[in-house]
């Protein structure tokens, strides 16, 4: 039989983990540990790797020696690749090093000092029983404990509560207060792209109903996570014109609860597509697998709100906890943090005093200032020329009213940030703008992952990689539920030339945000410049389909796809399937003109790039360099390809360093002025 713990320790912890190891074994854990000691000249075993495969969980020892371990920096590193919990035991202050921060980033600790050794092994044997380890209450000292018992019958009896409202809620709440809305709030981003599908073992294209329609659901072996939250749409009983306040709800709270650990919460991008959806909860969790749903419906009677939430489990498809509060549509903020933390409260044992801080803060005290700021995000989720400007009207407005409203510059921090990518201003003129705005929302909150993630996309902008970095690997410290965070850290992996790396970030912000057609497109480009390109074309054709079939600028990258695949006559097929005049589109007019190059019809290749360099010099549009040096890359005019290439890099366009992913780059591998761009763009050098 497998040991359900695997310890992780260096040789000279070996005497204080050893009497943990009894300890835990004592109260009828099974243990696994290299009885040997870790030590940096000690083979890593086959039989090591064996034991974290097969067990539930790891507790980390740390220590100034464990931290300094290669072995353990290998152990931890193999166990979060095996999506195993990790439980950091400090056996004596420590200091975190780069090499575990980021597995450990927002993990909650025990300390396992001698001064207070029974009270963190009673904490330990709370947190295993919580992640399926079994044990026995009698003999871990726990018998006596009403919440031990609980959680113990849950994970291992496999029996439902019937105890008391409070124990039921606490049992439940781990599920629902974790809510992380690791938002994007609501935050597409980087690329004009809006979705693709679920990334499966092979990628495989996958044929599915519409969101929010019946599916045949997949075949599954285990029940669904009941840490993975979905927070839905807030229904309004009454008149329509109140939709927002049910909108607004729902985004603060999942806004509210996204910097707590312990769950998985699922984007608002996603959950929002679930609006008056008349799905069961099972068919609503198996869409986005999550185990556990938050349900809540808003009354209005003249200046009077009645909110009732309820908590769902989605594998049962019962309501595990409800509960009503009642305030005034004047002091709105008052009533989404009463109910926030009425859902936190359940769990103080869990949330750490600063988790605790964010879920009661209020964002601003001015009411009207923040429905602006709502108003301005659900005008930002539109994706659209005329949805930006009415966000940035709200944003603005929301600023007046309260001009130490940081999440209101951090909204317009974003909006200049993708301008470029939707081709609505340059980037030398937009960024600065971004910069300015979001530095504001960080100097008046410095928790905010939201501006922190803009600041680290800034820093990539401008090929600062290592910086960029640093600040994505802080912003996912402070909300690792924040999708934009994974998603933008992803495009900077991809741009700074390591794929492997970046498809494991997008992985993270497919996880959290599954049907959103901007994370689903980033699924889409990760397998195209993963030299991938069949398995691409799904993703891209999924984003399309999520993006209501609105979002055209799917259809070129299925070309591209195509491009790739050295099929231009396909790509040519599915440009000309969708658009009538492809000079309205930047995109489907660069990618016509580069697959009639590729099928010899120069004539035509020619007429259409022409037009694309008649567009470059309009001033009501702007379109990335990077596209006419493509073309020009597969004219194979090696000239104007790199002068187009240096005005794109010296210009910060988007994609200026994607060359790197091109083959249609590749014959100029060798040559200076391949080199030089390199150089430009800080890549000259093995990252």
């Amino acid at each position: 039989m497998s040991a359900e713990v695997f310890i992780s320790y260096a040789a000279k912890d070996r005497e204080r983990v050893l009497g943990l190891v009894k300890r835990l074994r004592d109260a009828g854990a099974t243990v696994w540990i290299d009885q040997a000691g870790i030590d940096v000249s000690t083979m890593w075993s086959q039989e090591i790797v064996n034991a974290i495969r097969d067990c539930k969980v790891m507790l980390l020892s740390i220590s100034p020696h464990s931290t300094e371990s290669e072995n353990v920096v290998k152990e931890l590193a193999l166990a979060s690749e095996r999506k195993k919990p990790i439980i950091p035991v400090y056996l004596e202050p420590a200091d975190i090093p780069g090499t575990m921060e980021y597995q450990l980033a927002g993990i909650q600790r025990v300390e396992y000092f001698a001064e207070s050794e029974d009270a963190a092994i009673k904490a330990m044997v709370r947190s295993l029983v919580k992640r399926g380890v079994t044990v026995d209450a009698a003999k871990a000292g726990l018998d006596s404990d009403d919440a031990f018992e609980s959680s113990l019958a849950a994970h291992q009896g496999k029996t439902k509560s019937t105890g008391s409202p409070r124990g039921l809620i606490a049992a439940v709440a781990v599920a629902v207060v974790a809510i992380t809305a690791f938002l994007l709030l609501p935050r597409d981003d980087t690329q004009p792209s809006d979705a693709a599908g679920p990334p499966t073992a092979t990628d495989a294209p996958q044929t599915q109903p519409p969101v929010g329609q019946a599916q045949t659901p997949p075949p599954t072996t285990e029940p669904l996570d009941a840490n993975k939250l979905a927070i839905l749409p807030f229904k309004v009983l009454g008149a329509s014109e109140n939709e927002f306040i049910a909108e607004g709800m729902t985004m603060e709270l999942i806004s509210k609860l996204q910097p707590v650990s312990g769950l998985t919460v699922i984007a608002s991008n996603s959950t929002m597509k679930f609006k008056n959806s008349s799905l069961s909860p099972i068919e609503i969790g198996q869409q986005l697998n999550a185990g556990s749903l938050l349900r809540g419906t808003i009354q209005q009677g003249n200046e009077q709100l009645k909110v009732i939430v309820n908590l769902v489990d989605a594998n049962s498809q019962e309501v595990k906890w409800s509960q009503s509060f009642d305030g005034s549509t004047s002091d709105m903020l008052k009533l989404q943090g009463d109910i926030a933390q009425s859902v936190a409260g359940e769990l103080q044992l869990v949330l750490s005093p600063d988790e605790l801080a964010k879920v009661t803060k209020r964002a601003t005290e001015n009411p009207e200032a923040y429905q602006e700021y709502l108003q301005g995000r659900i005008e930002w989720k539109k994706r659209s020329r005329q949805g930006f400007a009415n966000a940035i009207r709200h944003f603005e407005k929301a600023i007046e009213l309260d001009p130490n409203f940081a999440l209101a510059y951090s909204g317009l921090a974003d909006i200049y940030r993708v301008y470029p990518y939707w081709n609505v201003e340059p980037p030398t003129t937009a960024l600065p703008k971004a910069r300015k705005n979001a530095e504001k929302a960080w100097s008046l909150d410095p928790t905010l992952a939201e501006s922190l993630t803009t600041l680290a996309a800034l820093e990539q902008d401008r090929y600062n990689w290592d910086k960029a970095d640093e600040l994505f690997v802080r912003s996912t410290t402070l909300n690792k539920n924040y999708s934009t965070a994974w998603h933008w850290h992803g495009g900077n992996k991809f741009r700074s030339g390591q794929p492997d790396l970046a498809l494991e970030k997008m992985l993270k912000a497919f996880e959290l945000d599954p049907i959103s057609p901007v994370i689903s497109g980033a699924m889409g480009q990760s397998r195209l410049y993963m030299d991938e390109p069949h398995k691409s074309i799904p993703h891209f054709q999924k984003a399309y389909e999520l993006s209501n079939k609105e979002n055209v600028s799917f259809i070129p990258m299925i070309a591209h796809a195509y491009l790739r695949m050295n099929q231009p006559k396909k790509g040519l097929e599915i440009i000309n399937r969708h658009f009538e005049n492809v000079s309205k589109n930047i995109r489907a007019l660069a990618y016509t003109a580069r697959c009639e190059a590729r099928l010899g019809n120069m004539e035509r290749a020619y007429e259409h790039h022409i037009t694309l360099l008649h567009l470059v010099a309009k001033p009501d549009q702007y379109v990335p360099e990077t596209y006419v040096a493509d073309v020009f890359a597969e004219f194979g005019d090696k000239e104007k390809t790199f002068y187009w290439m240096h005005k794109a890099i010296d210009n910060l366009a988007p994609d200026g360093t994607m060359f790197i992913h091109k083959p249609i780059y590749n014959k100029w591998k060798n040559e200076p002025e391949y080199r030089e761009l390199l150089r430009k763009v800080n890549l000259d050098k093995p990252r």
